[in-house]
């Protein structure tokens, strides 16, 4: 400085230069506090990121696991197993196809059934039957018009127990059921209580070893038509005491009863 005054007046200079200096250094320092916030924030961010994809990766792998063991399953089944699944989906279908034929059966039937009525058979008790024609049941006209279904719809083929079942209750007026025994067995048979037992019932297993496979998978179902007799699509329309068909189709899931779609005929 070349004099006093110049002293003071570089001195104040100076101090304003180191005071922006100062504001320069803390801006600075906030900015780099605010960043390393900001990159604590993103590496949290990305490890949660990584984490999600490792989760997704092992849930994918879980599920391609899964979907090959079902595979190797599907490819061991047997030839026997796979045609039986086969006919499952082609229940609706074989309804379909006898539908013409259960239009025809449906008026043989009302013609029976109006026969049947003028008879003047037994007025009491669960019903006999004579050379395999049934008599009165002394049931309700619903009970008769099934029981006289059962004699005259034919069997729509081996292994189609459920499909004649269905065709029985429509052609006796009562209403179309679909599914297979098993289905039947699980939703309608509740009791295996002989008191409560009524013609027009369906008897049902859900799985039995009677007849191999289908029977293990599908079950059995067949019709209470009096008389201690359930009779059943079996290949062929037969008739088995009931204490036949318990100890024949009762040896899986056990045998049980039940009005068809929860419609009391009685």
């Amino acid at each position: 400085s070349g004099s006093f005054e110049e002293l003071v007046a570089n001195a104040h200079y100076v101090e304003k230069i180191n005071k922006s200096d100062r504001d320069a250094i803390e801006d600075i320092q906030t900015i780099q506090a605010e960043l390393d916030a900001q990159k604590t924030e993103l590496e949290a961010q990305k490890a949660n990121l990584e984490k999600l994809k490792d989760q997704q990766t092992a849930q994918m792998q879980d599920m391609q696991a899964k979907q090959q063991e079902v595979q190797t399953v599907l490819n061991g089944l047997s030839d026997d197993v796979k045609e039986l699944m086969a006919q499952r989906d082609s229940e609706i279908l074989a309804a379909a196809q006898a539908e013409e034929a259960a239009r025809k059966a449906a008026a043989a039937a009302a013609a029976s059934a109006n026969t049947g009525s003028s008879s003047g058979g037994s007025s009491s008790g669960g019903g006999s039957y004579a050379g395999g024609t049934p008599q009165q049941t002394g049931g309700s006209g619903k009970q008769q018009a099934v029981v006289n279904a059962c004699y005259s719809t034919p069997s729509p083929g081996q292994g189609w127990c459920a499909a004649w079942v269905t065709n029985v209750f429509r052609n006796a007026g009562v209403g179309y059921f679909g599914g297979n025994a098993c289905d039947m067995f699980n939703a309608w048979c509740y009791s295996s209580d002989r008191s409560a037992l009524q013609v027009g019932m369906i008897v049902a297993d859900s799985s039995h070893s009677g007849t191999g496979a289908p029977g293990l998978i599908y079950g059995h179902v067949g019709i209470y038509v009096g008389g201690g007799i359930v009779m059943s699509n079996e290949g062929a329309i037969t008739s088995k005491s009931l204490d036949s068909f318990i100890s024949f189709y009762g040896t899986g899931s056990g045998v049980r009863w039940g009005w068809l779609g929860g419609i009391a005929l009685s």
